[in-house]
């Protein structure tokens, strides 16, 4: 009974073999696929240990302070006259209150500065390396983000 069942087991497998085996119909080609759209060139990335896109020695250290997601950071020739750069900055996700501790630490570094008590005005600080420029409030009120202008000499 065991042989008869083995050899009938050998001759389905077989017929199954065969069945699935390629035919004598031509296969079908697969459509090409297109080719990919090369991605445009990213800009250079910069990897600084602070700010992502900013060689940290071109950050004065009253800038090293942040909260938040670095949107973007980039450092550009100035067209001001007596500054040699500018860096911009913009951080977002920020919590409210950060606002005002970024504002204090330029504040109590700054040589002078310029705070008005609006929330739509921009603050201006004056240190001996250069100038920053902080967006006003309302912008992370209305946007969630903080713009941060820096003139370095």
């Amino acid at each position: 009974m065991k042989k008869v069942f083995a050899v009938t087991l050998a001759i389905i497998m077989i017929f199954a073999l065969a069945a699935c085996g390629g035919g004598s119909a031509p296969a079908a080609t697969p459509a090409p696929t297109p080719e990919p759209t090369p991605a445009p060139a990213a800009p250079q990335e910069i990897e600084g240990e602070f700010f992502p896109g900013l060689k940290d020695e071109d950050i004065p250290e009253d800038l090293l302070r942040k909260a938040g997601r670095v949107v973007s950071a980039e450092k550009v020739a100035s067209n001001e006259a007596g500054f040699n750069y500018e860096v911009f900055i913009v951080l977002a996700d920020a919590p409210m209150h950060f606002y005002s501790i970024l504002s204090d630490h330029y504040n109590v570094r700054a040589n002078s500065s310029e705070l008005p008590l609006e929330e739509d005005q921009e603050r201006n600080y004056h240190f001996d390396w250069g100038d920053i420029i902080l967006s006003n409030k309302e912008l992370l009120i209305n946007e969630g983000e903080i713009h941060i202008h820096a003139f370095i000499k």
